[in-house]
């Protein structure tokens, strides 16, 4: 998307748009690439209206400078309040300036300026907090905002507080940074026999969506405006909580600490938590793909939550929320970015929770149940701890390949660019501590999951500690996959098994099906466009993300690949194409696909032509290397990965069990050659996780081995006619 001419006599602004109403009802994010029209009231009202923002009151500023705040700069300035949501639409060379400190601020800044669009939002009283900055400006864009209101008390407090930052750019850069923080004390002392009742609730989101063609767009912290200046801190964009509360009382003790459900703001059913965080970069349309300027997000979560309480007739506390039908409180963060240039990220998530009973004499902030007091609590005693950690996707089951995921989160998380950037980093750390008394009514669940996929490198590093039991684990590489689940004080590590996707051959409608490793259960199926052509037979298949390439053989069915689908891959559900890459060897078959280190592998030949790897760009098919001849197997050789040694598995000739390695370098064996455990008298497809190897057996079974061949497991499926095989 490019904005050259934006300022044309009509006025006609392209952007992504998210304002809160003035009444602070909710955030609407418009689709990407939506029109805009700002030539008259009349149409602003009507888009406000569109995304469900209360156009009430609504201020308008066209002029060379636009001010909107509490003081007015000069007379060169058009000057407004910021009680309403206001519009800001700059002259060509002109600039907008936004400075708001009430509790319910929106701002949409439009220039085509020598100087960037700044807004800045500062809230340090109260409970309520709600700022939304939407910019587009080709010289770039600075956002602000502050939400820290200091330490707030109350037996019954609810503190809702959000952030949403919305910038586009051509060239220039986009600089969003964010500081919020919640701190309640729920502390009290009441000798009266009726008891007392705690119940605080802290709801904090964070939305950043940034995009600029070939600038950088970054994500940091806000620096303390105390000082009267308004400015980013250079660190990680921080969201924290606290949550304390200290209760005496004769009679029975309720404290509840974030124990209600709070959905995100992503307006995906089931994704709830008490932390959401999301930042977008280089997604929407006209730069995703396109962008080549670097991205850096960086960000820190805090929950802390404790419960003191002394009572001889009984204690309930309750920390987080659990969901049955999917996740309940905890933290969330997801990061998508996009760019040939270099993309980084660093996410930290720590998580608290401490619960602490007696009968008398626990004080104020002595939480601390390292001692074994369970014995010193009233006889009626209930604890409950839920402790999510997350990022990226969880309540909608993983499909395809994600950047990063752990828990659960606002979307699935991707690093992406074309051509993809092997300098990408993410680095995860995250850590969870749970304490109670540990009696007879002590619930303690904890769940970390990390997913990572990037064509750089990621590191997830996990750490639970509950009731002072400690388990860290650590992985790193393109693909991560990892959980770590803890019952009470018993935790396990665990990487889930895969599915598997199979691309079928058929003189024509084919499916794609999903399948499950660990059951053989069939998950999803479909019939892409391409194989409705006539004698079409299914070849190639490689999910990346939410996408799936597969390739057919033309009629009369062993013919050239017309070139490689690019189809949804929605859970195996697929839906209509999307593009179609060119085949970079057009008289020939594609007969498999790989993807390493964010580029697309085609092995082409199929079946009279002498076999050629290609390294492709997976958004447009551009060649980026190769071609690489291989010598030595059969051009009906129908089994090809990329190890992780960047050596090529190929398989001897069409459906051989024999497996051999391949420089790329040169297209020479190398090695031992590897047979397929368990006498399989066929075999097609082959794919790897990192680990390991997953071969299509017999049409009727997926075989996992080592990397070195040893059997690890097999597994039955239904009858088919799979030839290459993709994990999910």
């Amino acid at each position: 998307m490019h904005f050259k001419g934006i300022f044309s006599l009509g006025l006609v602004l392209v952007a992504s748009v998210a304002l809160v109403s003035a009444s602070g009802g909710g955030t609407t994010a418009a689709k990407s690439g939506t029109r805009i029209d700002v030539s008259t009231r009349a149409s602003i009202v009507h888009y406000l209206r569109s995304i469900h923002v209360n156009p009430k009151g609504v201020v308008i500023q066209r002029g060379l400078r636009n001010y909107a705040g509490p003081s007015c700069p000069g007379r060169a300035w058009r000057c407004a309040r910021t009680q309403h949501a206001v519009v800001q639409i700059a002259r060509p060379g002109g600039m907008n300036r936004f400075l708001c400190r009430t509790a319910r601020c929106a701002v949409l800044q439009v220039a085509a300026a020598a100087s960037r669009n700044r807004a800045t939002c500062i809230k340090t009283t109260g409970l309520g907090a709600s700022c939304s900055i939407t910019q587009s400006n080709s010289a770039g864009n600075t956002a602000l905002i502050w939400e820290d209101a200091g330490k707030l008390t109350g037996l019954t407090q609810t503190a809702v507080y959000s952030a949403s930052i919305v910038q586009q750019s051509a060239s220039g850069a986009n600089l969003a940074c964010v500081h919020q923080s919640i701190f309640i004390d729920g502390s009290t002392t009441n000798t009266r026999s009726a008891g007392a009742t705690v119940t605080l609730e802290a709801h904090q989101s964070i939305f950043v969506k940034q995009d600029s063609t070939s600038g950088s767009n970054t994500a940091e912290n806000a620096a303390n405006p105390s000082t009267g200046v308004y400015t980013c801190a250079s660190t990680a964009m921080s969201q924290d909580q606290k949550l304390t509360s200290t209760a005496t009382s004769k009679g029975v003790v309720t404290q509840n600490e974030n124990a209600a459900q709070s959905p995100c703001p992503d307006g995906v059913s089931g994704d709830n938590a008490n932390m959401c965080l999301d930042i977008e970069q280089n997604q929407s349309t006209g730069f995703k793909g396109s962008a080549s300027g670097a991205n850096s997000a960086t960000f820190l979560q805090t929950n802390s939550l404790s419960a003191t309480a002394n009572s001889p007739t009984g204690v309930s506390q309750t920390q987080s929320s659990v969901n049955p039908s999917g996740p309940g409180g905890g933290l969330v963060g997801t990061v998508n970015q996009d760019s040939s240039g270099l993309s980084t990220a660093t996410a930290t998530q720590s998580e608290t929770q401490c619960e602490d009973a007696a009968k008398t004499g626990l004080t104020k902030d002595q939480c601390d149940p390292s001692d074994p007091d369970f014995a010193e609590a009233p006889s009626s005693l209930t604890q409950n701890q839920y402790g999510p950690v997350g990022l990226a996707k969880f309540s909608h089951k993983r499909r395809g390949r994600h950047f990063y995921k752990t828990l659960k989160g606002l979307g699935t998380a991707t690093q992406t660019g074309s051509p993809p950037n092997s300098g990408d980093t993410f680095t995860i750390n995250q850590s969870s501590t749970q304490n109670n008394d540990q009696g007879s009514g002590s619930t303690q669940t904890n769940t970390v999951q990390g997913d990572c996929s990037t064509p750089g490198n990621c590191t997830d590093t996990q750490t639970t500690n509950i009731n002072g039991s400690t388990t860290t684990t650590t992985q790193s590489g393109q693909d991560v996959n990892t959980s770590t689940n803890c019952t009470g004080s018993t935790c396990q590590t665990t990487t889930p098994p895969p599915e598997i996707v199979g691309n079928n051959a058929a003189f024509g409608g084919g499916s794609i099906q999903t399948y499950e490793f660990a059951t053989g259960a069939l998950v999803n199926s479909f019939v892409p466009d391409g194989a409705t052509a006539t004698n079409a037979n299914g070849r190639a298949v490689m999910v990346v993300g939410n996408e799936v390439f597969y390739t057919e053989l033309s009629d009369p069915g062993f013919g050239p690949s017309d070139g490689i689908h690019v189809a949804p891959f929605n859970n195996g559900a697929g839906g209509s194409d999307l593009r179609v890459l060119p085949n970079p060897a057009s008289s020939t078959g594609i007969q498999d696909l790989a993807y390493a280190g964010g580029y697309l592998y085609a092995l082409t030949g199929y079946n009279q032509s002498p076999l050629q790897v290609w390294k492709l760009d997976p958004l447009t098919g551009s060649v980026i290397g190769g071609p690489i001849s291989i010598s030595g197997p059969d051009s009906g050789a129908d089994g090809f990965t990329v190890l992780p040694d960047g050596n090529f598995l190929i398989n001897d000739g069409d459906g051989s069990c024999t497996y051999r390695e391949y420089k790329p370098s040169t297209g020479l064996a190398t090695g031992t050659p590897l047979s397929v455990p368990g006498d399989p008298s066929i075999c097609t497809g082959v794919e790897t996780d990192g680990a390991s190897l997953y071969f299509q057996t017999n049409f009727d079974s997926f075989t996992k081995t080592g990397l070195n061949g040893t059997l690890i497991s097999t597994t039955p499926v239904a009858s088919n006619s799979i030839e290459d095989i993709s994990l999910a």
